[in-house]
């Protein structure tokens, strides 16, 4: 798959926890760290020089893809939970608690205690009729997708810090602790062991099931984190396993990079059946990885140092990674000045390889 960098990274002065498309694809949504839920056109772009994987990374272009629009604003901790649906609904979560319903860009639906502390992550059904949060103290809960009236709650007690719906409204959720469950709304369907995410180091707990990702097909589950060898100033590998959706069987465990490469951070599947994720590491590491399941390594070559998030574009024919960019912490080299992190928002065109190439 070669990757094209399409205009130069579109930089946010203030940091953003997770980017997501909206459905017909004009739409990027950013949830930020200042409590923001910023916005951005995308443009027809003007194609640059090309980065293939496997060469010196991202050149460096001039002419940016988005396009900013005004925010939106309501929310008073971090936005690190983002859902977008069909006809301009968007639904925020934000590190307090607070559950917003946006439509055409305008709040209708504020609920400042929808969970008790951190929503990690947010999800919209297939159908576009229910919404599921969940949330540091192991609550996954169930919301009426137009009301934002719950509709049902599962006590997992473990920290979920994933989730991931099934084409037939089936939900995915994972744990800090490597446990993946299948869920139909009413009762637990299946279990899927991914020990391997986890590590008890140093009374630290470790690692976690980061994020989910079901194939287009229905039929494999990815989950991805770290292989995590130390607790404290966390390392490891990259890992991403991979499971038979149906029987809960690991069919594969994907494990690259160094000890520095960090988390995946997040996952998606391209129409083509190849998995697209970005890592994150200490200190200041992370890259693109593109893997087709069966392959013993993924395509590597692009790097981004700290990915946090990614969007694929509905069409399939480019992304949007977001990094971060550490302006030089603890005030050194810049007067006793603290700035904030930024972040490098990197529009990459994807141009898949021609039958019978590689």
């Amino acid at each position: 798959m070669k990757v094209t960098a399409d205009g130069k990274p579109q930089t946010q002065e203030r940091m953003l926890g997770v980017i997501r498309f909206s459905p017909e694809g004009r739409t990027l949504y950013g949830g930020g760290l200042d409590g923001s839920v910023s916005r951005w056109e995308m443009k027809e772009a003007v194609l640059t020089k090309a980065a293939i994987l496997g060469g010196k990374g991202l050149p460096s272009p001039s002419q940016s893809s988005l396009s900013p629009l005004p925010s939106l604003k309501g929310h008073a901790g971090w936005v690190q939970a983002l859902a977008v649906g069909p006809a301009g609904r968007v639904y925020s979560g934000d590190s307090w608690g607070r559950l917003i319903a946006w439509k055409d860009d305008k709040p209708i639906r504020d609920i400042a205690d929808a969970h008790a502390g951190w929503i990690r992550k947010l999800a919209l059904s297939p159908d576009g009729k229910t919404l599921a949060s969940c949330d540091h103290l192991g609550i996954v809960r169930f919301w009426d997708a137009q009301t934002l009236k719950r509709t049902g709650e599962i006590v997992h007690g473990t920290d979920v810090l994933a989730l991931s719906y099934a084409a037939d409204g089936s939900l995915f959720y994972g744990d800090l602790k490597g446990v993946i469950v299948r869920h139909d709304g009413a009762k637990e369907m299946r279990r899927y062991e991914a020990t391997g995410l986890y590590l008890l180091s140093r009374i630290q707990d470790v690692g976690g099931v980061r994020c989910l990702a079901l194939s287009p097909d229905g039929k494999t589950l990815a989950a991805g984190g770290i292989k995590a060898n130390v607790g404290g100033f966390v390392q490891g590998a990259a890992q991403v396993s991979y499971f038979d959706a149906g029987t809960g069987k690991l069919t594969q465990t994907l494990v690259f990079g160094g000890e520095n490469e960090g988390y995946v951070l997040d996952i998606h599947w391209h129409s083509a059946g190849v998995l697209i994720g970005v890592t994150s590491g200490q200190p200041g590491s992370g890259q693109l990885f593109f893997h087709k399941p069966g392959d013993a390594a993924p395509t590597t070559g692009v790097k981004l140092a700290n990915g946090h998030s990614l969007a694929i574009h509905p069409e399939g024919k480019c992304l949007v990674a977001m990094t971060t960019l550490r302006l030089g912490g603890n005030g050194r080299g810049n007067g006793k000045e603290y700035p904030a992190n930024t972040t490098p928002l990197h529009v990459l065109r994807l141009e898949l390889p021609t039958q019978g190439k590689g």
